[in-house]
């Protein structure tokens, strides 16, 4: 029979974020899931993930693709791999469940901004 698990998670903080994640690589599960408390994320990409941005609370601008879409509560957008894409709160913190497939690996985000990636 599985076994029921706990997990503990300290945020993630990045420039413009605070990301809860729920489920990772890490736990062995083929997707992940996130909650994003975003004031502005930095433009980034994803080699392989597919994202699904379902916003929770707030008003948040999701530019991606060249397209900008303003979503509201209860509201998904979809983000295809190598598409790349950023997000900002229109108010005070927006917050958003983020759904990956396959799981969010670090080596999979790649910051779309040359001034801020890794040297």
């Amino acid at each position: 029979m599985p076994q029921i698990q706990l997990f503990k998670n300290k945020p993630i903080i990045v420039p413009g974020e605070k990301i809860y994640e729920v489920l990772t690589s890490r736990h062995r599960h083929p997707i992940g899931v996130a909650v994003a408390q975003i004031r502005e994320s930095v433009s980034h990409f994803h080699r392989r993930t597919r994202e699904y941005y379902f916003v929770r609370r707030g008003r948040v601008e999701i530019s991606a693709g060249g397209k900008r879409f303003e979503a509201d509560s209860d509201s998904m957008v979809y983000i295809p791999p190598k598409t790349v894409h950023c997000a900002r709160s229109l108010g005070d913190k927006a917050e958003v469940l983020v759904i990956s497939v396959p799981a969010w690996r670090p080596k999979d985000h790649v910051l779309a901004e040359p001034r801020l990636r890794k040297k």
